[in-house]
């Protein structure tokens, strides 16, 4: 008996799964990683009249021969087998899409920047402002909000040629060493994604990792403030580990305090602590004499070299963490007039004023720059000094000529 009626819909069964194979394919516009040069750091300087100057690091995969050129390039990095890891290119433009096209035409491979580690601004670029670089990175979808901006008070092109040790790539060692300092509470963690958040705060004041090359080596000295997207100041490191604390973004830190009848300068010794981790709130509270912001905090720490003759009693310990209290409140304070000297509110008051009475920071955020200058700030820090490192008096304390074992009173035989 004959079947009919049923090959149609297995043949358009058939024609369904072959369509979909042919529209749905997914490498249609794949590339080769061998194809691909992987753009690693990148540098923005001011070139006058020329516009910008453009310096672009790329990844090296194979090496290249020390003293070798490969285009417009300058190659670093070396290792004990001489090869280099990376390589420098730079090109000049009116603006920064301008130096990239012209930059892109003598590289043989596709730049890809998904891979971006740091962008680096030139002091003379980052005063004239930084917004044409901004722009450019946050239209550019490939590149990622974790790269971190740094700034640098020479060039940027310098500070990308720098060796890095042990890192053999230069972007990754500035990366590294940027997010090693954060620990320290020296500088900030200025990834795009928190620069592009404060320069869009009430405040308006982003903050950026501040590092200089120094004898050919790398070397964080702060942080870069900002007012919009302009450089105003660079914070050396001791006032930018007051600014950390103040923005609550600090890490560990190592406080030393000059013994008693000793000066800040002196070489001499010093009470040594370190700070595991503190909790600080900056608190707007409306005053009959205007907005007062209270900075109320906790720290826990631990101490690391203590006076001569003193021993870390239970009273002792509260009066070190007292002094030592003194001291963040001192730091701050210090911190606090350099900023409102220049008028740049880098610990965001103003935006923790938006946060608490939105009303009134509308109806003061046109002259805020200058009530900034003059806020009142009143401090309120609790620090707990928990040990003492793994002994609680100086080994020599038990030393003494006779060679008594310690402890040992020679009145008693």
């Amino acid at each position: 008996m004959k079947r009919t009626g049923g090959g149609w819909p297995k043949k358009s069964g058939w024609l369904i799964v072959v369509l979909f194979a042919i529209v749905l394919t997914g490498c249609w516009d794949r590339v080769e990683v061998t194809d691909l040069a992987l753009v690693i750091g990148m540098g923005i300087d001011d070139a006058g009249q020329n516009g910008v100057d453009v310096t672009v690091q790329l990844l090296s995969p194979t090496g290249q021969t020390i003293g070798g050129e490969q285009g417009q390039g300058t190659m670093g990095g070396s290792n004990s087998s001489g090869k280099r890891a990376f390589i420098n290119y730079r090109q000049q433009g009116k603006t920064i899409q301008e130096a990239l096209d012209r930059l892109y035409r003598v590289l043989p491979r596709r730049p890809f920047v998904a891979h971006n580690t740091v962008v680096v601004f030139g002091r003379r670029y980052a005063e004239k402002g930084f917004d044409q670089a901004l722009d450019y990175i946050e239209r550019e979808r490939n590149f990622r909000r974790s790269q971190m901006f740094v700034v640098t008070s020479g060039t940027a092109r310098e500070l990308l040629d720098v060796q890095t040790s042990p890192e053999r790539v230069n972007a990754r060692g500035l990366r590294k060493l940027a997010d090693q300092q954060l620990r320290t509470s020296i500088t900030e963690p200025s990834v795009e994604l928190r620069v592009v958040n404060d320069l869009l705060s009430p405040s308006q004041s982003p903050v950026m990792a501040w590092i200089d090359p120094v004898d050919n080596e790398p070397r964080v000295m702060g942080v870069g403030l900002f007012q919009g997207g302009k450089l105003v100041d660079l914070l050396p490191a001791r006032e930018s580990q007051g600014l950390m604390w103040l923005l609550g973004r600090s890490g560990q830190a190592f406080i030393h305090i000059p013994c008693p009848g000793g000066s800040p300068s002196s070489t001499g010794q010093r009470l040594s602590v370190r700070l595991i981790n503190t909790k600080l709130d900056v608190d707007p509270v409306m005053t009959p004499s205007g907005v007062v912001f209270r900075v109320r905090g906790y720290g826990q720490g631990e101490v690391d070299a203590v006076c001569q003759g003193q021993t870390p009693t239970p009273g002792q310990m509260q009066e070190w963490g007292r002094r030592v209290g003194q001291y963040m409140e001192k730091e701050m304070d210090r911190t606090l007039q350099r900023l409102k000297a220049k008028r740049v509110d880098a610990a965001q008051f103003g935006s923790r004023l938006f946060r608490r009475n939105p009303e009134l920071w509308r109806s003061v955020a046109r002259q805020w720059p200058e009530m900034f200058s003059k806020c009142r700030v009143e401090y309120d820090l609790q620090i707990n000094l928990q040990r003492s490192g793994m002994i609680s008096q100086s080994p020599l304390e038990d030393q003494s000529p006779e060679n008594y074992p310690p402890h040992h009173d020679p009145r008693r035989r």
